[in-house]
């Protein structure tokens, strides 16, 4: 079974520039760290969510 994926949806379009890429990031990782903020019972839920918002906690 071959599966074929359109070009706009391969993760090439995406990684053009880098500084689109961190900035994206950034948005990514503040956000977890917003919405844990306002729902501390979802921790545990995702690991790499989790990891992600005790980097923020830790590099403060």
């Amino acid at each position: 079974m071959t599966l074929t994926v359109p070009a706009e949806k391969t993760v090439t379009a995406f990684a053009a520039d880098p500084s689109q890429a961190r900035d994206r990031a950034t948005r990514s990782v503040g956000g977890i760290a917003k919405l844990f903020a306002a729902r501390p019972e979802l921790r545990g839920v995702l690991a790499s969510a989790d990891l992600a918002d005790d980097n923020i906690r830790w590099s403060a």
